[in-house]
């Protein structure tokens, strides 16, 4: 800088040099310094005044219609990974026609709507997460474009894609009335086409305290179990609950309270995951149809049997049954809306009262069923019984559970058990008589099932009737039992027609109560044809008597 300043002196100092020259060589040297600096603010001003409208927006929209993303920039403003810069590319770029792919109809697309600078283009693009190839675009005149691999990358590895990744959809909470239950707050991420993990900005949240009406329970289940969860549960604002959400559905609370729940769950980045996230809800419950439970009978004879029936419940798994007989767990069969177990009493029970609990999520309710001796039976004397040929218990046992039976859930025991008809039969003896035998009498034995002789001992193949509608569910033939049927009336409940001369049903067959199903036969008591009726429960002999006695 010194020696320019120098060698300007010297030049003007020079009283030879015309006045004229120094003044042009002056002005020429300003122009040389200032003309870059003037081009510049040139350049500037052009493009302020002479290009304001050039500029581009981008609309995106999912296949419902909704706004996905919008952006409006100006050429010069751009983003290298900017919604505009990515298709201001797409509207520049040379066009590949392709053609026409196969779309399902599940497919996803965007539908993008771009201005640029007054043109306007409408493209749907189905953009491909499959690394090795790009997706493709068709625009408004229905033609069809390859989207080059580069820009079917760069789109999908921003936030503006999310879409197209199944990953980025959180997993629905649902209540057991199928209500889909809205998250307060996500934190969720998934992998991008170039591994790397994005955040999900689609899920929707709320910021109100939604309330769901919830059948029963406090029953809600995650389309995908969360690794971890953490659940707070208040009643009337009072903390009754902290631990693991699995268990909401067996919590018991009163019918009164305002349930709040709050739920924390969590999955977690396992290496290879392709998502990982927190979310946490916050919701009332309102309890509706709760669950109920009810019994036949709060005493029973030992040998019967009472009903447990179980209303308002949608998943019977879920039932939580203790009772003070070790090792029993009732078996529930549908019966109509509601749920029934028949709960047998062994003559040979040992115990004189029966505590038992049933618990259905929300609902709790307890039973003690007094359990009275067996009921008093007769004893009789018949100096020709032959116990060893048919009515030896043991052995009739033995042959009645020996016989396979498919369960068969088309009826349902309803109404009242009808007795024999009186005035074609005399019940000779009931289950559990004592019989005197033998030349002397001496011989005791303790009867299976009632056994019921014609009346008129002059009739052949008298008709033998159910005692109640069922299905048959057996016909079949031994030396114990002679020719039987066997009704299945449902949840477990079954009668024994045995000793019959003809089986006049077949295996599936639906009866009505009175209906007949088969003939006596020849028996050696009473010089008269008849037949022995036996009663089970699943894999428990009952009293047929109770049949009638719970009525």
């Amino acid at each position: 800088m010194n020696q320019i300043k120098h060698f300007l002196s010297d030049i003007l100092s020079r009283q030879r040099a015309p006045k004229g020259k120094k003044i042009a060589f002056i002005i020429a040297l300003c122009l040389i310094f200032i003309t870059p600096t003037l081009l510049a603010t040139g350049y500037v001003i052009y493009n302020e005044l002479a290009s304001p409208d050039e500029y581009i927006s981008v609309s995106l929209y999912n296949k419902d219609g909704d706004l996905l993303a919008s952006e409006k920039s100006n050429l010069n403003d751009m983003g290298g990974s900017s919604l505009s810069e990515i298709f201001y590319n797409f509207v520049l770029e040379e066009k590949h026609p392709t053609d026409r792919p196969t779309i399902s109809e599940d497919q996803t697309y965007i539908r993008a709507k771009i201005d640029h600078n007054g043109t306007e283009y409408d493209l749907l693009c189905y953009f491909s997460t499959d690394s090795e190839t790009g997706g493709f675009y068709i625009d408004d005149q229905n033609s069809y474009y390859s989207i080059p691999k580069k820009l079917n990358t760069e789109f999908l590895c921003s936030s503006y894609a999310e879409i197209f990744y199944p990953s980025s959809k959180i997993f629905k909470l649902t209540t057991a009335d199928l209500d889909v239950i809205t998250p307060k707050s996500i934190n969720w991420n998934y992998k991008a086409v170039d591994q790397h993990f994005l955040q999900s900005t689609q899920n929707k949240t709320t910021d109100k305290t939604e309330t769901y009406e919830i059948t029963s329970a406090i029953d809600i289940s995650f389309e995908k179990s969360p690794d971890r969860t953490n659940a707070h549960v208040y009643s009337n604002d009072v903390l009754i609950y902290s631990g693991n959400a699995d268990v909401l559905s067996s919590l018991s609370v009163e019918s009164s309270d305002i349930i709040r729940v709050y739920i924390e769950a969590q999955w977690d980045d396992n290496g290879d995951s392709a998502y990982y996230g927190t979310i946490i809800y916050e919701f009332y419950v309102h309890l509706k149809n709760r669950s109920s439970f009810s019994i036949s009978s709060d005493k029973v004879n030992a040998g019967g049997f009472i009903i447990l029936n179980c209303y308002n419940v949608t998943d019977i798994q879920k039932i939580i049954f203790s009772s003070s007989r070790q090792g029993f767990a009732p078996v529930f069969k549908p019966y109509g809306s509601y749920w029934r177990s028949i709960i047998p009493f062994p003559e040979d029970t040992d115990e004189t009262v029966l505590d038992m609990t049933v618990t259905y999520g929300a609902t709790n309710e307890s039973f003690s069923i007094t359990v009275l001796p067996t009921t008093e039976k007769n004893i009789y004397s018949y100096q020709s019984f032959n116990s060893d040929r048919q009515y030896d218990p043991d052995k009739l046992r033995s042959a009645i559970f020996s016989t396979i039976l498919n369960e068969n859930p088309l009826v349902y025991f309803r109404g009242n058990f009808e007795y024999p008809s009186k005035d074609d039969y005399t019940l000779l003896y009931t289950h559990g008589s004592m019989i005197l035998h033998g030349d002397a009498l001496e011989d005791q034995t303790i009867t299976v099932g009632n056994c019921y002789i014609l009346n008129d001992k002059n009739t052949s193949g008298g008709s033998v009737r159910a005692v109640h509608g069922g299905i048959v569910a057996y016909v079949g033939q031994n030396d114990l039992l002679g020719t039987f049927v066997v009704l299945d009336h449902g949840c477990g409940l079954r009668t024994w027609y045995t000793g019959l001369s003809k089986a006049d049903v077949s295996v599936g067959k639906i009866l009505l109560t009175g209906e007949h199903l088969g003939k006596t036969a020849p028996t050696d008591l009473e010089g008269a044809e008849g037949f022995t009726l036996f009663s089970t429960i699943d894999d428990i002999m009952i009293d047929p008597e109770t049949l009638w006695k719970n009525q």
